[in-house]
């Protein structure tokens, strides 16, 4: 099968809910790891939410001091649907990312991220630190959502006081399909069980069903694609991929696919709740869209054996051609251009650090450099008698070692180019440069775009 190559297009395309407990790693990516001094060390597993309050580990009238000893214990509470939240904390630390966007609505099915956060808490003279959280939700009839539930934001030893952390209990909760719609209203304890301060914070979140909005007027949806991951609306995917088909040429559509095909699939995955209103469309659609729902759908549900929930069988049967029609696999290692733009999809469609991290794989292929240089000048040096045997085919006669070299290039060109485009790209590569993971090649190839050309001095005449 002939192999794509890259070309400088390619990405300038589309350059009270019910609680839900969850004792989640730091972050659902490959998360990368900062400098030792912007994190608390892991020295245990992540604690699960309980509930029953949990134990502190300080002893009552311990002396302790704070970053500011002037001012108090300053706690906030995040609500979130980013996926991606662990990585961009760490990216926030760098200054850089879009941060963390605050959710007010949620659809039924919709999963979101509690997270509570401190500033200024208490420390003990060895470093320790004592503080816990509580959460409880009232919905939109008043009526409490169960027990509240216990977590940790962090029990022990900071390096710095001024320090930020993850909490280490991670919560999330979603809304089933009996909670009543409206207000829903979710109130977070914070404790400094050594500072002996209870602070609480409330967030309202309105639950509301899913009904396909208009998109807004004037909205690009090619931009709006690539920048997604900075302030995610779900709610409009589904509106956006007839847009955007509509938009494109065929030509252009065929080069963008796998991007396209990689957004939709992280979508999908990040809120499987969408996945009827997708299916109930494809049923009503005109022939554009039905198509455009088909080839998400298809790729989506590609190892799909039997309709999942949210599918109708009819709707399955129907893109039976597409879910069965050799796609690239964005999971394998990488051999091919269209893996690369699928991958940059799923960072668009999360933000996650996972897409970016395997974007480097094709680096690894740096003793490759220079093949293609080799092999041509063999191909003009070659007498030309005998050029028929070495005109080369690319399934037979191309050395593989060209095909990686081309690989790689295009790798590092997209690094590059979205590293310009979005800041939360080159922070993510800043700190895979940081934590010495990468052969020497390979980190010198990255720092080169990353660092700036030195200015030329004036000349003086």
């Amino acid at each position: 099968m002939p192999r794509r190559i890259l070309t400088a297009c390619l990405l300038l395309t589309l350059a009270g809910c019910a609680h839900r407990v969850a004792q989640e790693p730091a972050s659902t990516s490959s998360e990368p790891q900062p400098a030792a001094s912007l994190t608390p060390a892991a020295t245990a597993p992540a604690p699960s939410a309980t509930t029953t309050p949990v134990a502190r580990v300080t002893v009552p009238g311990e002396s302790f001091t704070r970053a500011d000893p002037a001012k108090p214990l300053a706690p906030s509470l995040v609500v979130t649907t980013q996926v991606a939240y662990s990585d961009l904390f760490y990216a926030s630390l760098l200054g850089v990312g879009p941060g963390f966007r605050q959710v007010k609505t949620l659809y039924r099915g919709q999963r979101a991220f509690v997270l509570p956060f401190a500033v200024n808490y208490a420390v003990a003279s060895d470093g320790r630190t004592d503080l816990t959280f509580e959460l409880s939700l009232l919905k939109a009839n008043g009526a409490a959502d169960g027990t509240p539930l216990h977590g940790v934001l962090y029990q022990g030893k900071v390096a710095d006081p001024r320090q930020l952390f993850l909490p280490a209990t991670l919560i999330n909760y979603y809304a089933e399909p009996a909670d009543p719609l409206g207000l829903c209203r979710l109130t977070a304890r914070i404790h400094d069980h050594l500072g002996g301060d209870d602070l609480t914070l409330t967030e309202t979140i309105v639950l509301a069903d899913y009904t396909p909005p208009p998109l807004p007027a004037g909205l690009e949806v090619e931009p709006w694609l690539q920048g997604y991951y900075q302030s995610p609306a779900p709610e409009l995917a589904l509106p956006a991929l007839a847009a955007l088909f509509d938009q494109l040429t065929t030509a252009r559509r065929n080069t963008a696919l796998p991007t396209i095909i990689g957004f939709y699939d992280q979508v999908l995955n990040d809120n499987p709740w969408l996945l009827p209103a997708f299916t109930a469309r494809l049923a009503a659609a005109e022939p554009n869209e039905a198509y455009a729902l088909s080839v998400v759908l298809g790729f989506h549900l590609r190892n799909a054996t039997q309709a999942p929930a949210g599918c109708t069988p009819e709707a399955f049967e129907r893109i039976e051609s597409f879910r069965t029609y050799a796609w690239t696999n964005p999971d394998a290692a990488i051999t091919e251009a269209d893996q690369i733009n699928c991958l940059w999809g799923r960072f668009f469609a999360s933000g996650l650090y996972a897409p970016v991290s395997r974007l480097l794989e094709p680096l690894d292929a740096y003793a490759d450099l220079g093949a293609t240089a080799r092999f041509n000048a063999a191909q003009a040096s070659a007498p030309a008698a005998d050029a028929a045997a070495v005109a080369p085919t690319e399934t037979t006669e191309t050395p593989p070692a060209v095909f990686r070299e081309q690989l790689l290039r295009g790798a590092l060109w997209s690094l590059g180019d979205n590293a310009k485009r979005h800041p939360l790209v080159r922070a993510y590569l800043d700190l895979t440069l940081r934590n010495g993971k990468l052969a020497e090649m390979p980190r010198t190839l990255i720092s080169r775009f990353l660092t700036p050309p030195a200015e030329t001095p004036p000349v003086k005449n």
